[in-house]
């Protein structure tokens, strides 16, 4: 799906996964922004994430999963970094954070076989942050754990869609011969 994407619009594939790793280097700093907040120290971070070695490691180079592997385990751990730390704020201040996280784990599950580790992290946050709203009893805790459902909802539709293009072109609703 990603090379039928680069080739669509137009971009070779060693700039495509730069500019997947640029996004998802950005989306971890905006994550981590109430935390982080002098500008230099994030300037720090970025150029950090962006200029990791291990990016442009040797397997990164082939046509291969391992190339964007990392960055969507970043977009993930970024969004759900960013929903953690935005957690008594409004829900419809972190939405769009909810929408990363659950499209990110969804893309992350397709992407490896092994892509299903990053599930307990998913659900320890979800567990850590209603404890949270519990134990701070917040008033709008239902409205909340609801909006927390959202990313299991979008990654379920995600990985569903995909089953769903294999069942139209193969017969079979699986995520691939191996499932």
């Amino acid at each position: 799906v990603w090379l039928a994407f680069l080739h669509i619009a137009g971009i070779p594939y060693m700039v495509g996964s730069a500019l997947l790793w640029t996004a998802a280097s950005a989306v971890l700093v905006l994550a981590v922004s109430p935390f982080i907040k002098k500008n230099w120290a994030r300037l720090f971070l970025y150029a950090g994430l962006l200029y990791n070695p291990a990016v442009w490691a040797q397997f990164s180079t082939r046509i291969y999963r391992d190339n964007i592997f990392p960055s969507l385990c970043m977009l993930f751990f970024g969004c759900v970094l960013a929903v953690g730390l935005r957690y008594k704020q409004p829900v419809k201040s972190w939405i769009g954070w909810l929408i990363g996280y659950g499209v990110s784990f969804g893309l992350v599950y397709l992407s490896r076989e092994d892509g299903i580790w990053v599930l307990p992290f998913a659900l320890i946050a979800f567990i850590v942050l209603v404890v949270l709203w519990a134990v701070e009893k917040d008033k709008g805790i239902i409205k909340r754990v609801i909006a927390l459902c959202l990313p299991f909802v979008l990654s379920a539709g995600v990985i569903c869609s995909y089953c769903y293009m294999n069942y139209l072109h193969y017969g079979r609703f699986i995520v691939s011969d191996f499932t």
